[in-house]
């Protein structure tokens, strides 16, 4: 098919309020405008680098996507992406899809030795269940029962981050495009490899499900049709000590919360970028990364210190039908839970390890009362809930990545992990496309609504005058009661 062009240029913006998004010309052009800068338009359609790791999205397929219906599937084969109409990962549509993966014992780990001899954790052949072994039972005093956990997946620890993007972030790319807003998150302990599930290294084979899911976006918009606008705007804060920080404005550093029926849940003040290819959004996410804050600790050279919340949003206008879809993919890499005594936590480390906990436990707390049947759910405990408030329980198709180690010396963390990690999966959401449709489209709608009635009225009408009786179930029970009655009073005769 075509290449698309239909992408509006880029704006910087530092307030809540953006600028309108013009229409795309056929002429490349730059235009200037007070409180922003703009790129120049491409000419045809959006430029990614050579070598594309994921290959292409047929046209067709992503028209498929593009109506209300069964989500198109996004299939790995050879490191390529193609789309087809089945969705495998998809068996727990209304559900948070929860799937675990377990890194082998580093450096540290083995120093530390253990009094039990081989993984914690064993892995079931169907890649769906997992049990902690005889031996870590007994020294965490739990039952068998207690010890096996069932997901959506999970991961040997020879898996890769290809492996890894396979099953949670691929099947959303096609969901986005239908209108759908969808959550990834990363959880688990301090050093089990959030951060290297999510971000990875960009531009070699171990990059990770952010870098893989915004190319394979971009490369969906390259190839739709021609007539379809796309408009893709990011931004990029982190959540610090229950500060919301931005990180592409680092200066604006206490953004607040907002909520409203037309937008939801938003943050106010946030900078909003409009970008045109995917390598733009990784230039930006290496400039806000830049300024997340981290720390050494005993349990992680590099530890992060607060939650990073990275937001895409994905705007589409039909030219000709004039009707438009919009979506946001959330992409959260939590902090790590952590227990000081390990960390070895003091002074400042000590403040935010103790910020990261309380976070946290308020998420817990939400997933807590959206599975227990709670009439209340405390998202106003927490920056973190609330802004996820749409992710867990609300309009969203939200996928949950819990991270674990198969060290004996973190057994008791990685069995929390999985509590965790068995509550989410028993959310459900309640995702819904996100459209507009045009005056035109509702027109037409009425019109075959009328024309449905006047069908209707049409048939009442041919049936009154043939003067045809259709008895209900109670008429007709008499009606045959009659007939029995009459034929033995025929007999008597």
């Amino acid at each position: 098919g075509e290449a698309n062009s239909g992408l509006w240029p880029v704006h910087r913006v530092t307030s809540s309020r953006k600028p309108a998004m013009p229409r795309p010309t056929s002429k490349s052009k730059t235009k200037k405008s007070k409180g922003y800068s703009s790129k120049t338009l491409p000419k045809k359609g959006i430029k990614l680098k050579s070598g594309k790791k994921y290959g292409t999205v047929k046209q067709a397929d992503l028209g498929a996507a593009l109506k209300q219906g069964s989500a198109p599937k996004i299939s790995t084969v050879d490191s390529k992406v193609s789309v087809s109409s089945s969705n495998s990962n998809s068996n727990n549509r209304g559900g948070v899809r929860v799937v675990a993966r377990f890194r082998p014992m580093n450096s540290n780990e083995k120093k530390r030795g253990s009094n039990i001899s081989g993984p914690i954790i064993e892995l079931l052949p169907d890649n769906l269940s997992m049990r902690f072994s005889t031996e870590a039972q007994k020294e965490m005093k739990i039952s068998d029962d207690t010890a096996r956990f069932t997901f959506d997946y999970i991961f040997p620890t020879s898996a890769t981050q290809l492996d890894v993007f396979a099953q949670t972030g691929k099947d959303m790319v096609p969901e986005l495009f239908q209108g759908f807003n969808c959550t990834i998150l990363a959880y688990g302990q301090t050093g089990t490899g959030k951060t290297w599930s999510m971000m990875g290294i960009v531009g070699t084979k171990n990059e990770g499900v952010i870098p893989r899911i915004v190319e394979s976006i971009f490369e969906g918009i390259e190839n739709a049709d021609v007539n379809i606008e796309f408009a893709v705007e990011v931004s990029y804060v982190e959540i610090y000590l229950e500060q919301i920080k931005d990180l592409l404005h680092p200066a604006n550093d206490n953004l607040k919360i907002r909520e409203s029926k037309a937008k939801g849940i938003w943050i106010q003040g946030v900078t909003e970028t409009y970008v045109t290819s995917n390598q733009e959004v990784l230039d930006i996410m290496e400039t806000g990364g830049r300024n997340r804050a981290i720390a050494s600790t005993n349990m992680n050279a590099e530890s992060s210190r607060s939650h990073s919340v990275f937001i895409l949003k994905l705007t589409q206008k039909h030219k000709i039908h004039g009707s438009s879809k919009s979506s946001k993919l959330i992409l959260v890499d939590l902090a790590g839970s952590e227990k000081v005594s390990k960390t070895g936590a003091s002074g400042q480390t000590l403040k935010e390890a103790q910020g990261i906990n309380k976070s946290l436990s308020a998420l817990g707390n939400v997933i807590k009362a959206l599975t227990s049947g709670s009439k209340h759910v405390p998202y106003r405990d927490s920056k973190l809930t609330r802004l996820l408030s749409d992710s867990l329980g609300g309009n969203s198709k939200t996928c949950l990545i819990i991270t674990g180690t198969m060290a004996f010396y973190n057994m008791e963390e990685t069995l929390s992990t999985m509590r965790f990690g068995k509550r989410a999966k028993q959310i459900k959401n309640k995702p819904k496309v996100n459209e507009e449709k045009s005056i035109a489209e509702y027109k037409a709608l009425l019109a075959e609504a009328r024309a449905k009635i006047r069908d209707q009225e049409k048939l009442i009408q041919a049936l009154q005058e043939s003067q045809a009786f259709i008895p209900d179930e109670g008429e007709d029970e008499f009606g045959a009661a009659d007939a029995a009655a009459a034929a033995d009073a025929d007999a008597d005769a």
